[in-house]
């Protein structure tokens, strides 16, 4: 886990009480970013380049039990995210399933959590609904992706 990450999450007591989590790919294009972060209750956290990003984000979430919004703004292509230095795609998410599965873990079964994709064309061709569908299920969310080179949002509930 990288210094700044273990900085946020160990001595930010606003961590303990905020709504939405912004975890931002240090080599994403942040143009087309459309998120406020001056709104109450939300938090940017840089993923690490030399680290496996969903144990960053699941390291984070299990300090945040309010969190009910997760928007991750990275690199990648239809039907893979980059997260640190994983790719993650369809073939490979069942070896994450155990982290994925513990990002919303502590939220009531019956509030269905959101997951935002932003950054990336993840969601085009039959790949990226190939890997937004298992997302899907392993983290009990709404999944939305905000970029697409269709110019259409995918949203899958």
């Amino acid at each position: 886990m990288n210094t700044q990450l273990q900085y946020n999450v160990l001595n930010n007591s606003v961590l303990s009480t905020c709504h939405t989590l912004l975890f931002v790919y240090p080599s994403a294009d942040l143009s087309g970013l459309s998120v406020d972060l001056s709104q109450g209750g939300m938090v940017q956290i840089i993923l690490g380049h030399h680290s496996n990003g969903i144990e960053q984000i699941a390291a984070v979430l299990a300090q945040c039990p309010h969190v009910r919004s997760v928007y991750i703004h990275t690199t990648g292509g239809p039907g893979k995210l980059q997260l640190g230095q994983l790719t993650l795609t369809a073939h490979n998410i069942e070896r994450y399933s155990w982290e994925l599965q513990s990002w919303f873990a502590h939220l009531p079964s019956f509030f269905q959590p959101s997951l935002i994709l932003g950054g990336c064309n993840v969601g085009d061709g039959a790949k990226g609904i190939m890997l937004i569908d298992k997302l899907r299920h392993l983290t009990r969310s709404h999944i939305r992706c905000t970029h697409s080179s269709s110019r259409c949002h995918l949203q899958l509930v």
